[in-house]
């Protein structure tokens, strides 16, 4: 691993990275900030940079946003001022704070989609992936 340059703090780490085929990262931001944030996207065979305008008006906007809140653990969180804060994993709080930033509804949306779960699977080294099983609105 260390030839390979994959260095990682705890070795349950090694194993779930073998199992991924995309990676997210932004090395400055994990480092200084533990924050994640979404610099680009791809759909439709097209590179999209930044928060675009246009978002919601994208063919698979709505397949990307619940996506994303479909299979993440992350939650929205309301504080004192009524902001509304991604709480939970970093990854997944990137993903959302993006959703939030586009104008997706992403803290009503989580709060719906628990009706509509009728299964989860959590991930296993040897199936190499989790599962949720939803009842689509």
């Amino acid at each position: 691993m260390k030839k390979e340059n994959n260095l990682v703090r705890k070795l349950a780490s090694s194993e779930t990275m073998g199992g991924a085929n995309e990676i997210c990262t932004d090395k400055t931001g994990t480092l200084t900030k533990n924050q994640m944030t979404v610099k680009e996207f791809y759909t439709m065979n097209q590179v999209f940079t930044g928060r675009p305008a246009n978002f919601k008006q994208l063919k698979t906007a709505e397949l990307m946003a619940e996506g994303v809140l479909y299979n993440c653990s992350a939650r929205i969180e309301v504080n004192a001022r009524g902001e509304q804060i991604p709480m939970g994993n970093c990854t997944e709080q990137g993903l959302l704070r993006f959703l939030m930033d586009v104008g997706v509804p992403a803290h009503d949306m989580l709060f719906k989609k628990t009706d509509n779960i009728l299964t989860t699977i959590p991930f296993n080294s040897s199936r190499k992936r989790a599962c949720t099983a939803i009842r689509h609105p």
